[in-house]
């Protein structure tokens, strides 16, 4: 029969990897998937009191609850980066992901779509204004190129980032400008079918 951990946690000498069975689990972490010595044995000490032992489930619980927000985050990051940058590039970069890049694919998502970009703060035109001149002053041309063929998804025109790039002239370098407006140029230049299928 399973011991209690109010009497499982009680002594204070008690080696928690050698503790058998909780029933205190049963009701309260057995839906975590977390045996009573496991629990205890993540958190790499001895528990002395069953509030300790209590405490440590709800730390586990609200893990859960964070992974829960995150897979929210991660809905509303796709949703919003499939807007901006469309269909087909959302479509072939998840193609293209492997287990390599997978966690990073996903803090992208989730933090910079899901976060930044799905924010109340500012408009998405605004937002891809700022994007494009941060990645001009820091010379980032392919992800540049990008947001200037999104720009059409989030009501930047080309008089708009024209006015943004002036911007980066000044306070990030003539040369970064001159060479995003190269770029810039060059995207506009694309034909419509061309930029959707660049998407």
């Amino acid at each position: 029969m399973p011991l209690d951990c109010r009497e499982l946690c009680r002594p204070a000498a008690t080696d928690v990897r050698q503790v058998p069975a909780c029933h205190h689990t049963t009701g309260l972490a057995a839906d975590l998937g977390v045996s009573h010595p496991q629990l205890l044995a993540d958190a790499g000490r001895t528990v002395v009191s069953f509030a300790e032992c209590s405490a440590l489930l709800d730390v586990r619980k609200g893990d859960r609850r964070m992974s829960d927000k995150s897979n929210d985050r991660y809905d509303q990051g796709m949703k919003t980066r499939r807007a901006v940058l469309g269909e087909a590039h959302v479509d072939r970069a998840e193609a293209s992901k492997t287990a390599f890049d997978a966690p990073f694919q996903q803090m992208i998502v989730e933090a910079a779509w899901g976060h930044v970009w799905s924010g109340n703060g500012l408009t998405a035109r605004e937002r891809s204004l700022i994007t494009l001149a941060l990645l001009a002053g820091l010379g980032q041309d392919e992800e540049f190129s990008m947001h200037v063929r999104a720009a059409r998804n989030t009501g930047a025109s080309p008089e708009d980032i024209r006015e943004a790039l002036m911007h980066v002239a000044i306070y990030a370098g003539v040369p970064s400008a001159n060479h995003a407006i190269k770029l810039a140029k060059a995207v506009f230049a694309e034909p419509q079918a061309s930029r959707v299928d660049n998407d």
